[in-house]
């Protein structure tokens, strides 16, 4: 299992390298390292060249530069039925057959947030847990077509160590009323990193500019706490979701795989 000393060098090299290093925001794993194994490899130089993470059949991060960085042989790793790889060592998987293959863009934001802001019939509102739960089911589940979000999930996130009521923001049309759009981040204050989470725009309100909007709001309200910002997303969305965050200055070339059987 993984211990102290593993684990801070997982920290120090996710502070270096976020994206790279693992697949989703550093606390989602961390709150299940007791469970895992962990491999950590060196170059001559002292840098990593790979990185497994691993439980009881599931492949929780793998990434490698060569393939002698990674510790498992082509038949250990036929054993896993959930693997989350980097781009960098899909062609390890090369010849497997799985019942899902997916991609997700894994980028960052440093320094000044975005100019971007909303046009003035619009305003920026902190959204109210105690009250506004099913309305922000309805605005995702409008959003994502065949959706199964339910309250009780979206209220499960307020139980996340992570959790910060600031960064429920929604876009509201000030002469309606209208929630028109919404956006939901967490801050991890011990690490510095925000990472976001969800941002939606209502169908009759997307080409006005909220989405950047939304997200500009958003890294304007952490940026006296993060060191930087995180955002992953389904590569091959329709929506183009990751133009969107390029566009408010997120960079990388990151992609991590869900692969499973």
């Amino acid at each position: 299992m993984v211990g102290l000393d593993k684990k801070s060098e997982l920290l120090d090299l996710y502070r270096k390298y976020p994206c790279r290093t693992l697949p989703n925001a550093f606390w989602k794993t961390e709150k299940n390292l007791a469970g895992l194994r962990i491999s950590l490899q060196q170059d001559p130089f002292g840098d990593a060249s790979g990185l497994a993470l691993w439980g009881e059949g599931k492949m929780m991060a793998l990434w490698c530069r060569k393939r002698a960085d990674c510790p498992f042989s082509r038949r250990e790793l036929a054993a896993y039925s959930f693997i989350l790889v980097h781009d960098d060592a899909l062609s390890l998987f090369n010849g497997f057959t799985f019942d899902r293959r997916e991609p997700y863009f894994r980028i960052i934001h440093k320094g000044e947030p975005p100019v971007y802001n909303c046009s003035p019939q619009y305003q920026y509102v902190t959204a109210d847990p105690d009250n506004d739960i099913e309305a922000i089911v309805e605005m995702i589940r409008v959003c994502y077509p065949g959706s199964t979000m339910t309250a009780a999930e979206v209220r499960s996130w307020l139980d996340h160590p992570v959790y910060d009521p600031t960064l429920w923001v929604w876009v509201v049309e000030v002469e309606t009323g209208k929630q028109a759009g919404l956006g939901i981040a967490e801050m991890d204050l011990e690490l510095g990193e925000a990472s976001i989470e969800w941002v939606q725009v209502h169908p009759d309100e997307q080409g006005k500019g909220l989405g950047k909007a939304v997200v500009a709001e958003i890294l304007r309200r952490v940026a006296d706490r993060a060191v930087f910002t995180t955002v992953s997303g389904r590569e091959d969305n329709l929506t183009h979701p990751e133009r969107l965050y390029r566009r408010c200055g997120f960079t990388g070339s990151d992609v991590w795989w869900l692969l499973t059987k």
